[in-house]
């Protein structure tokens, strides 16, 4: 079952590179033993080793292959071409799977088959440039100028979200801790807020907790003609305050807040805020999530979370993550927030639950490529999903060049505690 299974996967997305008249079956028999065996060539398709993550993993659980060893062999091919898939009986009568890697694609055309060719249409993004977001959009260039202009290392983060037919993939975060800033000059920060005209009202709350923050985060999101510039305040210290005042059993506490509006009709604003459950582990949050979603389009979004987690589980621990729920306002979003940096997943190790996602919300696969080819080679940082306040069920991906929560002020009593409960089980 589990080859077939696998088997199956590597159709699936080999079909979204390539077209079938390309993939090569091949069935062997040999006459004195029960070797009986199949093989599928997808070389032609360009796909990476990473890109069937999922069904490799599977697989290695299913022959017994240590989590250790599987790695320490996947790491070394996870960029290689996927070259083709063999398995079934051999000459022993036991079950086998072989992976073909490392090939490189012919050019030309194979006789009785289709000219080579990618299920990846050329074009641009949707912005309509082969351009990033801050360099296309002039909004979105300013917001990044003057965060660079503090001269202050700051991490960088995308992301895209996916809703019915929604794709919008021209979103960033840029953040940095404070005390990387001069508290003679940590007012620019408040500066950069009233050149962005956030609200009135939200500058007065942002300035109230702005003291008693440890990092801060500018953000822009584009939606058709519509530009959100967001800003967050993150309170990281609070993370430690809860571990030390109940080490058992550490309790819920505000660990963000976001302040976000249109550029263009700044009365459309909202302020976020994301309570943090530092004592779940990956149980706890997978079931609060599956919670949150409408449930209205079926149990697909919930499906692909578990899939995703469940990969994130083979890399870390199951506390190593943690678990934020966001509220705003009566009438606004609900929604979830699972930190995997931890795990290191690159964004081509989901890439058939990537898939799965564009097909059940119907967003243009062409779309979804251009901005995968550009992104697969980051790391998944956390997915957020629930409800948008259009009442539609979403799923969002944010990713970076590589990164972790490792080094914020308030994560090292958390790695602590982690390590302390899993001693103690």
């Amino acid at each position: 079952r589990h080859l077939f299974e696998s088997a199956r996967e590597l159709m699936k997305v080999a079909l979204q590179r390539m077209p079938y008249q390309d993939i090569i079956y091949l069935e062997a028999t040999e006459q004195g033993n029960p070797r009986k065996s199949f093989d599928i060539n997808v070389y032609r398709g360009g796909l990476q080793v990473g890109e069937l993550y999922k069904s490799l993993t599977q697989l290695a659980q299913h022959y017994g292959i240590p989590p250790a060893e599987f790695h320490r062999f996947y790491d070394r091919m996870k960029t290689d071409s996927f070259g083709h898939l063999a398995g079934g009986t051999n000459r022993d009568g036991k079950d086998f799977c072989t992976v073909y890697h490392g090939v490189k694609p012919l050019g030309g055309r194979l006789p009785g088959r289709a000219t080579h060719q990618y299920a990846v249409p050329p074009g641009r993004p949707q912005n309509g440039s082969c351009k990033p977001v801050e360099e296309a959009d002039e909004k979105a260039g300013i917001l990044l100028k003057m965060v660079t202009k503090l001269n202050a290392p700051f991490g960088f983060e995308r992301s895209f979200k996916m809703a019915h037919e929604t794709f919008l993939p021209e979103r960033f975060l840029a953040g940095f801790q404070l005390e990387a800033i001069e508290r003679e000059r940590q007012g620019e920060i408040l500066d950069i807020c009233r050149q962005i005209h956030m609200p009135a009202d939200l500058l007065v709350e942002f300035e109230e907790n702005f003291p008693s923050a440890n990092i801060a985060l500018f953000g822009f999101e584009k939606d058709g003609e519509k530009r959100l510039y967001k800003v967050y305040l993150e309170f990281t210290h609070r993370l430690r305050e809860s571990f030390e005042s109940s080490p058992g059993s550490p309790r819920p506490f505000l660990l963000f807040i976001g302040f976000k509006w249109d550029l263009a009709d700044p009365a459309r604003k909202v302020v976020t805020r994301y309570t943090c459950f530092p004592s779940y582990i990956f149980r706890d949050m997978w079931q609060k999530a599956s919670n949150i979603f409408s449930h209205d389009k079926g149990q697909e979004p919930i499906r692909i979370l578990g899939g995703i987690m469940d990969l994130a589980s083979h890399r870390a621990g199951p506390g190593d993550f943690l678990y934020l729920e966001a509220d705003e306002p009566a009438g606004g979003r609900k929604s979830f927030d699972i930190n995997l940096y931890k795990a290191g997943l690159l964004m081509t190790e989901i890439y058939p639950l990537l898939l799965d996602m564009a097909h059940h919300f119907h967003v243009s696969t062409g779309d979804f490529h251009r901005t995968y080819e550009a992104v697969k080679s980051h790391v998944l940082g956390h997915i957020a999903g629930g409800i948008d306040r259009e009442g539609r069920d979403f799923l969002t991906l944010y990713f970076a060049d590589k990164g972790n929560s490792q080094g914020r002020p308030g994560w090292s009593c958390f790695d602590k505690w982690i390590e302390k409960r899993e001693n103690g089980r």
